[in-house]
């Protein structure tokens, strides 16, 4: 006679002489030896009358003991064990997305965002959009790009060289960099601008100035703002301009110089080889206020009229302009 056999896990013989074990119904388990099987703990994983202990995360397990993963179209995850219903499943928050049976949340990496709950794909983490920036990862919102800086789409870092408005520019809104206008200027040693500063006086900054540009010798100007060269202001009538970027002239013309419109130095000569005391008579063909510097200008010495003074020459004098 064959000997008897205990019964195995997942079934169980409550009949003396059986001939075969009889299987447990879904949701019930049983050990082995087993006359009869009891229900499936709650929070346990059951399959074939076997308990295969407590529900593993990322997934729960209903009344009967059968194991599913947390929804994907919901874009859940569940970080615990021994859950017993869908009701365990945490919402994927914004930043995130789950995958099915996730454990954890996968965060949405440098340089995106993710705006929504629920997700559960990584197309649905968006590209850093141009004026922003997205730091770190996990972010439900992409950050504004600083004035002085410009962001195209997908930065990650703000101290990266090549995001700082570079000079003779400045940058406002973050999506690009616009040239400082005429009239001012972005320092040389400066990066990272929002606005452009005043060309300041005595000087002249053309569009996109790094370095305003100093009015040249014989000029000046007491305004804010040029544009050109052509704004800088000749040196008036009996005062001269000696040196660039002067916001005034530097003085007066002092006795015995001649200082036309335009001047940089005084000058004594009128004329190649003619001082001014050796002149006793100007004739000037326009009027003194109009005359341009010596160097614009033609002398005409008159050898009919000259005039003996102590044994020395006075000559007649006739200015014109060149024309």
């Amino acid at each position: 006679m064959p000997a008897c056999k205990s019964c195995p896990k997942g079934s169980y013989c409550p009949l003396q002489g059986q001939i075969n074990p009889s299987q447990c119904q879904t949701g019930y388990v049983s050990e082995q030896g087993a006359t009869s099987c009891s229900k499936c703990p709650d929070g346990h994983k059951c399959a074939n009358g076997i308990d295969s202990g407590v529900c593993p995360a990322g997934g729960f397990c209903d009344e009967n003991g059968r194991y599913a993963s947390c929804p994907v179209q919901a874009g859940t995850y569940n970080p615990n064990t021994s859950a017993s219903s869908s009701t365990y499943c945490i919402i994927c928050q914004k930043g995130n997305y789950c995958r099915s049976g996730s454990i954890s949340p996968v965060a949405c990496r440098e340089g995106s965002f993710q705006p929504k709950l629920g997700q559960s794909r990584s197309y649905a983490c968006k590209n850093c959009p141009a004026g922003s920036y997205c730091p770190r990862s996990g972010l439900a919102s992409a950050v504004p790009c600083p004035d002085g800086f410009v962001c195209p789409s997908g930065t990650v870092d703000l101290g990266q060289a090549k995001r700082q408005c570079p000079r003779g520019y400045f940058c406002r809104g973050g999506k690009k960099k616009s040239k400082c206008p005429k009239g001012s200027y972005q320092a040389r040693d400066e990066l990272a601008a929002s606005s452009c500063k005043n060309c300041p006086v005595g000087r002249f900054c053309p569009k996109a100035s790094i370095d305003p540009v100093n009015c040249p010798k014989g000029t000046y100007s007491n305004m804010l703002n040029l544009t050109s060269i052509h704004d800088c202001q000749w040196c008036p009538n009996g005062k001269y301009c000696l040196g660039r970027g002067l916001n005034k002239p530097t003085g007066n013309c002092q006795q015995g110089f001649y200082c036309p419109g335009r001047s940089f130095l005084p000058s004594s000569r009128l004329c190649p080889g003619i001082r001014l005391n050796q002149v006793f008579f100007f004739i000037i063909s326009r009027s003194w206020a109009l005359l341009p510097d010596g160097d614009q200008t033609t002398c005409n010495v008159s050898s009919r009229n000259v005039q003996q003074k102590n044994g020395r020459k006075k000559h007649l004098v006739l200015l014109e302009m060149r024309r």
